[in-house]
């Protein structure tokens, strides 16, 4: 699903450098495979966004025993370190650009019982990180998706 995102991303900017590291195969996760694209989407579509002269998009993805970490790196415009508290509103350096922030994906990996975490600086772009649960053990109720 990840790589299905990366690849539609690619396609719609085509000018950026889109790199994603740390992916060997499948990453297991229970959720919901049409609500995990849109938050990827999303967050994928704000980097782009938010690059500004950049144009250099960094996936990281790992992985332990009890969860998936992906971390989307833009090297854009950043946002103070004081609003960073904050950022699942729109930030101030967001101002004349069109989107609705992060908050929407921020509660739906909440919901799929994961988290969601912002670190940024002014000039030296952002970095979101989504870590999700992975399944208990292949029985699990829920099929699990691959990310």
């Amino acid at each position: 699903m990840l790589g299905s995102v990366c690849e539609r991303i690619r396609g719609n900017a085509t000018e950026f450098d889109l790199r994603v590291d740390g992916v060997d195969g499948p990453l297991p996760i229970v959720g919901d495979e049409k609500l995990l694209d849109r938050v990827f989407t999303n967050l994928l579509t704000n980097a782009v966004k938010h690059s500004g002269t950049s144009k250099r998009i960094d996936v990281t993805c790992a992985t332990d025993t009890a969860t998936v970490t992906i971390a989307i790196h833009d090297h854009g415009i950043g946002v103070a370190e004081d609003e960073v508290p904050k950022r699942f509103c729109r930030a101030s350096t967001a101002r004349g650009l069109p989107g609705t922030g992060i908050g929407l994906a921020r509660e739906l990996v909440v919901l799929h019982k994961g988290e969601l975490t912002v670190s940024s600086r002014i000039g030296e772009g952002s970095i979101i990180t989504v870590k999700l649960p992975r399944p208990a053990s292949s029985t699990t109720a829920q099929s699990p998706q691959a990310a």
